[in-house]
């Protein structure tokens, strides 16, 4: 079906059932808007989160709309299609937009980084101009532009650069992915549903770009009505800056659905039902590879030959619930214990509570994925006792050795930016290591090796390599190498930036060896001995 045949029949659509989709598409529109209205940050990232899956009702309404069902649409039941179901998308609807974050936070890190490499020194000395504002010039207007200048040099040279990366990775990701929230009105869900959607979308994303930008017009005109009327009303009307700002988005949010949202929607389901197809899925609860119907039990999976599984409820509650754990929530809430502690005891040696601290934050996460995720682990163990100890010595020999390799290259990238051979996360080790060796050799020779793994190969590979397993090797050492780099790049010293390359390479390796053996627990031993050596060196030599 032609893109020119879709506008048209959704135009004919609309008129015949607008009285009853507006309503639906204020209401969720309106419900969209909820986040901006809320000052803290913080809460309004969890607003953000929680009312996700409230635009599935513009899906369900639309659906029906094109099956000759208009009638049967309701606008409170569609309206809260989303928020009654909420459990049953939840689920998907985060998976969906975290992996889309993440992509986005390795293309900011990677822009950014490289174009300090390139434009470093402007960047410092626009940096200082704005700093030499805040003590003052003789000349204040002189001082003013030169600041106004600075951050128009910042901004065009990392954030502009940032904005058109994300924009064109937004694009393409949901070309990729466009009919995952459909498949969803079949009961697909999650990981599943992505690989199935990117699958559907094989040589359709071209027609599917170019009917999106037939509506880029009507977006234009919609924002500027919304410029025109909110500026007209604001000058009748004193309503303040919080006022005009609250307004604004109302005004815009209303003014979309008016002009263009319902029809835009409209357009999307039909490009999902007559170009897409609907042969592929059915509502039977069989799978239909194009034509080629399958009980779900005889569809295949893209892990079915891994030694350890992960069922997609499992996969789920990794990303959704211990990622941000191992990221953030432990390190946090264990914090605020030993804050306590050391009020408490009047601890003043900081290599004292650093190196606990790190005992007890890894120590707790193994735990946490010990519990959550135990058959993965038990299998893993089976695993490696399967093992000989021939080849136990093969694996050790040339496992290690790939590693040394790895190492040793990436050490060689850090020596061109003349950065030296040593991160600041492997100085900090050193000096824990000699300082109060028991704590930490628990938690660098057991703990942190099967914590990482289990996250970067275990969780984010396996998430990952429904994708493609190239993808996956590179999006999970990245992440692996990011992680022992973050703490001083965020702190400010972005130099240090270039030290994740003998973690990333390492960390690629480990993901390569995992897809190879098909066991998690040959990149664990490897990341254990691994480590085993490095303390041995440190302590001994």
């Amino acid at each position: 079906m032609r893109n020119i045949d879709i506008v048209y029949r959704s135009k004919e659509m609309m008129i015949q059932y607008k009285r009853i989709l507006i309503p639906i598409f204020l209401f969720v529109s309106l419900v969209g808007v909820i986040p901006s209205l809320i000052s803290n940050s913080l809460l309004t990232l969890i607003a953000s989160i929680l009312i996700m899956p409230a635009t599935q009702g513009l899906i369900t309404s639309s659906l029906k709309v094109y099956r000759n069902s208009g009638e049967t649409v309701e606008t409170y039941e569609d309206g809260l299609y989303g928020f009654k179901n909420w459990t049953k998308l939840f689920g998907t609807y985060f998976t969906y937009n975290f992996i889309k974050f993440v992509i986005f936070f390795i293309e900011v890190i990677l822009v950014t980084t490289l174009v300090y490499m390139v434009f470093g020194d402007q960047l410092m000395e626009a940096v200082e101009m704005i700093n030499q504002t805040n003590y003052g010039f003789l000349n204040y207007e002189y001082a003013l532009m030169s600041a106004l200048g600075a951050v128009f040099t910042v901004l065009a040279i990392i954030v502009l650069p940032n904005i058109i990366v994300i924009i064109i990775t937004n694009i393409i990701y949901d070309l990729f992915f466009f009919p995952v929230f459909y498949l969803l009105e079949d009961g697909v869900k999650g990981f599943e549903a992505m690989g199935i959607a990117k699958r559907m979308m094989k040589g359709k994303k071209k027609q599917l770009f170019l009917l999106k930008l037939s509506f880029f017009g009507w977006m234009v005109l919609a924002y500027i009505l919304t410029v025109i009327i909110g500026t007209i009303i604001s000058m009748l009307i004193l309503i303040g800056e919080n006022g005009t700002f609250l307004f604004t988005i109302i005004l815009s949010a209303i003014i979309s659905v008016l002009v263009y949202r319902v029809r835009y929607q409209l357009a999307m389901t039909i490009f999902y039902k007559e170009v897409v197809g609907e042969d592929t899925i059915e509502m039977d609860d069989h799978y239909y590879d194009y034509g080629e119907p399958r009980s779900k039990e005889e569809l295949p999976r893209e892990d079915d030959d891994f030694y350890e599984t992960f069922s997609n409820k499992q996969l789920i509650m990794g990303v959704g619930i211990y990622l941000p754990l191992y990221f953030i929530g432990a390190t946090f809430l264990l914090s605020i214990v030993f804050g306590l502690l050391i009020n408490a005891f009047g601890w003043t040696d900081s290599n004292f509570v650093n190196s606990w601290f790190n005992f007890v934050v890894d120590g707790t996460l193994l735990i946490i994925a010990l519990f959550m995720f135990r058959n993965v682990f038990q299998s893993a163990w089976q695993y490696f006792k399967s093992l000989s100890l021939k080849e136990i010595g093969k694996l050790t020999l040339a496992g290690y050795g790939l590693t040394y390799v790895v190492m040793v290259a990436g050490n060689i990238v850090v020596n061109l930016f003349d950065l030296g051979s040593e991160s600041a996360n492997q100085v900090a080790i050193e000096g824990l290591m000699h300082n109060f060796p028991i704590p930490m050799l628990f938690a660098t020779i057991v703990f942190a090796p099967l914590v990482e793994e289990f996250v970067f190969r275990g969780i984010i590979f396996r998430a990952m390599r429904r994708f493609g397993p190239m993808l996956a090797i590179l999006v999970s050492g990245f992440l692996f190498g990011f992680i022992h780099v973050s703490r001083a790049v965020f702190a400010g010293d972005l130099s240090q930036f270039i030290q994740i390359a003998p973690y990333m390479f390492m960390g690629c390796l480990f993901a390569f060896l995992y897809e190879k053996t098909k066991s998690i627990a040959v990149p664990m031993y490897l990341h254990v001995f691994s480590n085993l050596i490095s303390v041995l060196v440190i302590l001994f030599i």
